[in-house]
């Protein structure tokens, strides 16, 4: 009897629960929220009230497994059988069952593709696309054709040039400097450099902590900077004027091998000033850092939010690289206006695929 009453308790606790851990998984999805308590708490709660409901149930779904596997070959017997006696009735896996748990699955994916909740926006008339973009992006817009709009596959979450030649990295120890606060308060773009090289330390250190490798325990590593999925959809290069040990020209950072990769060697100072506008300190300072957002990595997952995604990523890398400039006791600058296709140009990206989002200027200050 108390075994009974426990069971049917915990049957009174799972119907609420699992409608509970339905809604709030869709709304979960939807929303692309990760570590949703709402929803992963009592998922857990659902998860041991089933086991423990399995173990109750265990010796009557085994009889009903036998009894299923071999229905079509006992089906006359016990016909025959039920005509003189009553059988014994016993729960298990039964045809209804299966049913019911299509049915399910069915009805989930159907309800997270096409009924999940939606909030649709009228787009605005104004002239300017990216205000236009911006109102298209909400969720809901475009939640009905994700399914008719063919949004690709993940691509490599790394790039690297094989061929090229590689300066490698030096493995990093912490050190004692300034506080994150100094250098919130401190910061400030700086727009006019000293002549003088930058050294492969400063650049060592730039690189780690603004989009290095810092923690191995998950996948293929997370960064230094956060990234929507920890997909990291943007690349860093470098344009070198001067720095230590480090013949001039273009690198790309590669993150997973921690070292830069030589592209094209040569003195770009005009190049990337006359790309940047003609904004001359381009060709002062010591490095110039370039961003470009890979967007497959995200728009394969994300969809109709993935430029707002990697614009997002590319700010927090930015700010990155100057909190780190400052605690080096250097000066950096970021900047937005350049001619996107002579940079992408000089970079070797095709401007689609991998396109230029960012530029931002690093070197020692005037003091």
């Amino acid at each position: 009897m108390v075994k009974q009453r426990f069971n049917w308790s915990l049957n009174l606790l799972m119907l609420p629960l699992a409608t509970w851990v339905t809604v709030t998984g869709i709304i979960a999805e939807l929303f692309d929220i990760n570590d949703f308590v709402l929803h992963k708490y009592p998922g857990y709660v659902l998860a041991v009230a089933l086991g423990v409901h399995f173990l109750l149930k265990l010796k009557p779904w085994l009889q009903g497994t036998r009894r299923l596997f071999s229905f079509p070959f006992r089906h006359a017997a016990m016909l025959q059988q039920s005509k003189t006696q009553t059988l014994p009735t016993s729960e298990g896996i039964t045809r209804r069952n299966i049913l019911v748990w299509l049915g399910s699955a069915v009805g989930g994916f159907i309800a997270g593709n096409f009924l999940a909740p939606t909030r649709f926006t009228s787009l605005p008339t104004d002239e300017d696309i990216g205000v236009v973009y911006h109102h298209w992006s909400k969720p809901g817009n475009v939640s009905l054709l994700s399914s008719a709009i063919n949004w690709g596959t993940q691509p490599a979450i790394f790039k690297d040039y094989p061929e090229s030649k590689k300066i490698a990295l030096a493995k990093l120890v912490p050190r004692d400097g300034m506080s994150v606060e100094q250098a919130i308060g401190t910061r400030r773009s700086v727009r006019e450099y000293a002549q003088r090289p930058l050294t492969q330390d400063e650049v060592n250190r730039l690189m780690y902590y603004t989009n290095g490798i810092t923690d191995t325990r998950w996948g293929s590593g997370l960064r230094a900077s956060p990234s929507s999925g920890a997909l990291y959809p943007v690349e860093m290069y470098l344009f070198v004027h001067a720095v230590e040990g480090v013949p001039q020209g273009i690198y790309h950072y590669n993150v997973r091998d921690h070292a830069l990769e030589q592209m094209q060697a040569g003195d770009f100072r005009k190049p990337i000033a006359d790309a940047a506008l003609g904004q001359e300190f381009f060709g002062e300072a010591g490095i110039v850092v370039a961003l470009t957002g890979i967007f497959q990595r995200a728009r394969f997952k994300y969809q109709d939010r993935t430029y707002r995604y990697v614009m997002l990523e590319a700010g927090h890398l930015g700010q990155n690289i100057y909190l780190m400039a400052m605690n080096l006791g250097l000066g950096a600058c970021a900047v937005g206006a350049f001619w996107d296709d002579d940079v992408n140009r000089l970079l070797g990206v095709d401007g689609k695929q991998e396109a230029v989002l960012y530029l931002l200027t690093v070197g020692h200050k005037i003091t």
